[in-house]
């Protein structure tokens, strides 16, 4: 079930206002709220008005939750011109054209928008514990040698070698 609403005769130019509409197409309706809310652009405050209001048709009309309500659709048509002139030097004038936008907002339900309870993950035993990265003993190695196996990434500052052509102090 679909829900549109629609903003005629806005006084801003569509090309303005598609810009805020690619932000919010496809975001819950939630989302999409709060990003109009923060957005420093002259077209987010009528949207917020326009998404605020095809939100209410969906609860109000449809008996839909707005949790579950997304933007499907947003777009800008054109609208007619305003054609104004603009005084310019030598007694000439050049037009103006003052673009008007119509703007249409589409919200629907997302399919299985409840979300179903996680499964706790099965966890992999990991191949070092915390004490092998640290440098302490780890268990004894397969082969059945007492020496103790640590990471070969992990140096002791005692066996990191102080000048290229100098023996390791042990």
């Amino acid at each position: 079930m679909d829900v549109v609403a629609k903003l005629r005769f806005l006084r801003l130019a569509p090309r303005k206002v598609r810009l805020v509409l690619d932000l919010i197409r496809g975001q819950a309706v939630t989302d999409a709220e709060v990003q109009l809310q923060h957005l420093p652009k002259a077209a987010s405050r009528p949207l917020l008005k326009l998404l605020k209001s095809a939100e209410a048709n969906a609860e109000h009309n449809f008996k839909l939750d707005p949790k579950t309500l997304y933007v499907k659709q947003a777009f800008a048509d054109e609208g007619p011109k305003l054609k104004r002139f603009q005084p310019r030097a030598m007694g000439r004038a050049t037009p103006v054209m003052k673009r008007l936008s119509h703007v249409t907002v589409v919200l629907a339900p997302r399919i299985g928008a409840t979300p179903s309870p996680k499964k706790p993950a099965e966890s992999a035993p990991a191949k070092w514990s915390r004490k092998n990265v640290k440098g302490q003993p780890a268990e004894p190695s397969v082969s059945g040698s007492k020496s103790t196996a640590t990471p070969t990434s992990v140096k002791r500052s005692s066996e990191r070698l102080s000048h290229p052509g100098e023996k390791a102090k042990v």
